[in-house]
This record gives structure tokens, C-alpha cells and sequence, in this order.
């Protein structure tokens, strides 16, 4: 691979990053020659996708110690998995973090992973409000993600609430009714 092309190296670690790999993605991080934000984010996504926790926010912190900044793409990848870690209250202080400190907008992403962390912790009704309060319009998505939540939990009365929720955004979703089944 040519040299200086920050590009082309970037493209693998994201590759396997996303293939499973991501030892070998930090692996080709560390032989970069020309590291970039870019070469940065690829990797703490590639840690993060891959379940590897530590190893993400130790990135992120290395990242912020290089004097590059993560993007709203790279929050979402440390929140959803400080989410399903069941580190809801570090997931929630890193998206204020994002906001006071680096000063990003929050996507819907963002508030999708945060419901999905609270429900997977059993925080249904907290999940439920914070949709209710999101400044977006709520998606089957979120919907769908507090759904598995009540089921995991067996939260029947809000389940089919939210299932009805999510069906009326997506009434071509076979697997909302499955859900249902407690």
C-alpha cells in the first residue's frame, strides 16, 4: 500500500473493524505512517463495534491526547456500547460531554442507543420518557428498541403500547408482532 495514503489504511481498519477483527485493526493502526482524525475514529469504532470497551474509550482518550476530536459518528459507537455494557450513566455522561465539551449535536442515533442501554438495563420507563422528550420525531426504530426491552424485562402492558407505537410506523413489520410474545 502506497505510503502516505491515509485513505487506503483508514479503509482496512474500518474493513475489519467491521469483519470481527478488531485486533487486526489496531494492529494496522499502529503501522500507519500518516495517522488522521479519520484513522482515529475508524478505530475506536472498529474497539467499540467488536465489544472491546476498554479498549474504545481508552482510543477515544488517546484520540483527545493527539488533540483530534471525535465526531457524533464516534459517540455513537462508545454510547451503544457503554449500552449494552449496562454503563447507562457513563453512556449518558459522554452524550453531555459531546455537547458541553466538544460542543456536537445529538442525533437521533444517539437517543436511539441511549434507549436501547436503559431498556436492556431495565430502565423501560425512563427509556419510554426519554423518547417522549426527544427533540425528534419519534421512528419505528426506538420504538422497536424499547419493544425488546419490554420483552427481555416481560413488561406486557408497555409492550403492547409501545409495540402499537411502532406499528403505526411501520405497519409492514412482521417482526413487531413477534416481538410481542412474552
Amino acid at each position: 500500500m502506497a505510503r502516505h495514503n491515509t485513505v487506503s489504511w483508514n479503509s482496512l481498519i474500518a474493513a475489519f473493524g467491521q469483519c470481527g477483527h478488531a485486533e487486526k485493526s489496531a494492529e494496522l493502526f499502529r503501522r500507519i505512517p500518516l495517522r488522521n482524525d479519520m484513522s482515529w475514529r475508524v478505530l475506536v469504532a472498529a474497539y467499540a463495534h467488536n465489544g472491546h470497551l476498554s479498549e474504545a474509550v481508552e482510543s477515544l482518550r488517546e484520540m483527545l491526547l493527539d488533540g483530534l476530536l471525535p465526531d457524533e459518528a464516534t459517540f455513537v459507537a462508545v454510547v451503544s456500547t457503554l449500552g449494552h455494557a449496562g454503563r447507562v450513566l457513563d453512556a449518558r455522561r459522554l452524550l453531555v460531554s459531546m455537547v458541553f465539551d466538544f460542543g456536537l449535536d445529538l442525533y437521533l442515533e444517539h437517543y436511539v442507543c441511549m434507549v436501547d442501554g436503559l431498556g436492556r438495563s431495565g430502565k423501560v420507563k425512563e427509556a419510554e420518557e426519554l423518547i417522549a422528550n426527544m427533540p425528534f420525531l419519534d421512528t419505528d426504530i426506538v420504538w422497536k428498541a424499547l419493544l425488546a426491552a419490554c420483552r427481555i424485562h416481560t413488561d406486557q402492558e408497555r409492550g403492547a403500547r409501545v409495540a402499537q407505537q411502532a406499528l403505526r410506523l411501520d405497519s409492514s413489520a412482521p417482526g413487531v408482532l413477534s416481538q410481542l410474545i412474552f
